[in-house]
């Protein structure tokens, strides 16, 4: 019995010891793996192109509500403080709306890397990197890259489409505060 429970504990003991070993291993070339594709999609010009699609949204949904804040300063001339509490709750209902279409360069990239490294080993991403950074790997790349930016313009119709709903919804609950101001103010005896 008690060679017995020798036995089982020495086999537990090498048990745990094969699985903390593997699992670090395993966690290492998960890691090695996950760099040597975000190397991939900074040598395909992904990576740039996520990030320079993050940044021109943000710029667009910031100019649409400069934009809109101007033509109503240039409309009326005295707007009553609340107006401005009306358009902050407008532009955050607008950022709301584009919310799905917002992410980070870093986030996208991580997803991409889990999604794209379930089918392929740390030696699969090696020979991709190599081909790739061989005279007809970067006349591959060149090809990708004017497909990419090219279907990137077509998918962005789509988010044009909804900024310029949002933007519409945006304007008309400011329109319909101005014009109850409007009418309240005109309602007032003098």
């Amino acid at each position: 019995m008690r060679k017995e429970i020798i036995s089982i504990r020495i086999l537990f003991t090498i048990v745990l010891a094969w699985a903390i070993f593997f699992g670090s291993a395993l966690q290492a070339s998960g890691a090695s793996k996950k760099e040597r594709i975000i190397e991939l999609m900074k040598i395909s010009g992904v990576y740039d192109l996520v990030e320079a699609e993050r940044v021109d949204r943000k710029e667009r949904a910031q100019a649409v509500r400069e934009m809109s804040k101007k033509e109503s300063q240039s409309r009326f001339t005295t707007v009553p403080e609340q107006y401005w509490g009306i358009e902050q709750k407008a532009y955050e209902d607008l950022e709301r709306a584009l919310k799905p279409f917002d992410f980070s360069t870093d986030e996208y990239v991580s997803k991409w890397a889990e999604f794209y490294g379930e089918e392929l080993t740390v030696s699969d991403i090696e020979e991709i990197l190599k081909y790739y950074k061989s005279k007809i790997g970067k006349k591959d790349l060149a090809a990708q890259l004017n497909a990419t930016v090219r279907w990137n313009k077509y998918r962005v119709e789509g988010y044009e489409m909804a900024l310029k709903k949002a933007t519409r919804e945006y304007n008309t609950k400011l329109s319909e505060f101005t014009k109850r101001h409007i009418q309240n103010t005109q309602a007032q005896p003098r």
